[in-house]
């Protein structure tokens, strides 16, 4: 995408520069001196226009400002905060450090994140519409619910392991070389791709896309939850933030039957960026999947660790050698699978049915069974902890 003139980066410019009069001006020298003297947080200001290359600015804080067509080339913008400024069309951010930055409730049109680290951030409720993300770093960052991206060019971008459940590609967005390594998205709970936004009509350029509209063979390293898809050796400990996606969509109703999972990795255990010293663990928000369905799916030799499953069905399931540990599984069908091997060490298993499952040598080492599981009376449960089905969790849960 070729660079993009000021002047052709605010079509609305007249409108936004009246708004930016209602806003205290502040120029790229008085928020220096600001900053060095301690100020990490501006709200309200007029920044329009101005020029910040190469500023150390990390940890500034922009609150319901104005931001369009500022110029933050090289600029190091680690820990960055915008919030509600409605939005920073036109802005440069080519080659910035906007490593764990955070971009709240904002349009972004025309702005420029070519070449920029933007690892480890998180877009929520963004609109980027036109936008620049040539040769952008955006692994391991995090979009969330009502964030959209409309004529975008990703060329050459890096999205490893970034979580994108909860976005959604419009127009004519370009991924060329991209990639894709660990990039996790999800087609709908009724299994589609997309939706139309004209509910008589279906061109394409009306389509809201939550995978790209691209080859197969391009997204073959992505992590794609839908039926049938290859998630074999993933390893979702690498993604951030799977924890809290419950409610919003992220992972309830997911439809992964017969996927095959086997060796995947669907632990939250990636700990690299949590200051264990004032941490306890037991404290960590486990990964949540609501309503899932994994009827005849592949999950042999799969590690579960404190994982919550919760009215999921998993009929006919290979779970030979799986480890499910310290999981709370409830309102959940196994019926028909095969459990060789398997371990449910340290699990609370409540409401479950392993009707006509196939067990040999599985582990039910202090594993909590709250009413009739349909477990043979053959299998092992002397380490077992059987208790009534209304019998209280407890506390904590995993001790």
């Amino acid at each position: 995408m070729a660079k993009i003139e000021p002047a052709m980066r605010s079509p609305n410019h007249r409108t936004k520069v009246n708004r930016a009069m209602s806003k205290e001006k502040l120029t790229a020298e008085e928020l220096q001196e600001q900053y060095e003297q301690g100020i990490r947080y501006f709200a309200y200001k007029n920044l329009s226009g101005e020029d910040f290359q190469g500023l150390y600015i990390p940890g500034v804080k922009f609150s319901h400002s104005n931001l369009n067509d500022v110029n933050f080339t090289g600029a190091n913008l680690e820990g960055l905060s915008i919030v509600e400024c409605g939005s920073i069309d036109g802005t440069i951010f080519d080659g910035a450090n906007l490593t764990h930055s955070d971009i709240y409730r904002t349009t972004a049109t025309y702005a420029d994140f070519s070449n920029a680290d933007l690892r480890y951030s998180t877009f929520s409720r963004m609109t980027f519409d036109s936008a620049n993300f040539y040769r952008a770093n955006l692994s391991f960052c995090r979009t969330t619910e009502q964030t959209s991206f409309r004529h975008c060019d990703f060329s050459q971008a890096i999205l490893k392991y970034a979580n994108f459940l909860e976005v959604g590609f419009e127009g004519n967005c370009i991924f060329t070389d991209v990639d894709f390594e660990g990039c996790l998205f999800r087609y709908s709970a009724e299994g589609s791709n997309y939706f139309n936004f004209c509910k008589n009509k279906d061109p394409e350029d009306m389509r809201h896309y939550f995978v790209p509209n691209i080859s197969e063979d391009c997204l073959e390293k992505a992590y794609i939850l839908k039926p049938h898809s290859n998630l074999s050796h993933a390893d979702f400990s690498q993604i951030k933030c799977l924890a809290n996606e419950v409610g919003t969509g992220g992972l309830d109703k997911l439809d992964l039957s017969y996927a095959n999972l086997s060796h995947a990795n669907l632990s939250l255990a990636d700990l690299s960026n949590t200051h264990l010293r004032n941490t306890k663990l037991t404290k960590i928000p486990p990964m949540r999947f609501n309503n899932i369905n994994l009827n005849c799916a592949n999950l042999s030799h799969t590690l579960l660790l404190r994982i919550y499953i919760y009215g999921g069905s998993l009929k006919q399931v290979k779970l030979d050698f799986c480890q499910i540990i310290a999981t709370s599984i409830k309102d959940t069908d196994f019926s028909g699978s095969s459990l060789r091997y398997a371990s449910f060490k340290n699990s609370h298993l409540r409401n479950v049915s392993f009707r006509d499952c196939q067990f040999e040598h599985t582990d039910f080492t202090n594993t909590y069974i709250y009413g009739d599981a349909q477990i043979p009376p053959e299998v092992d449960l002397s380490q077992a902890h059987l208790l009534p089905a209304d019998a209280p969790y407890p506390d904590p849960l995993f001790g």
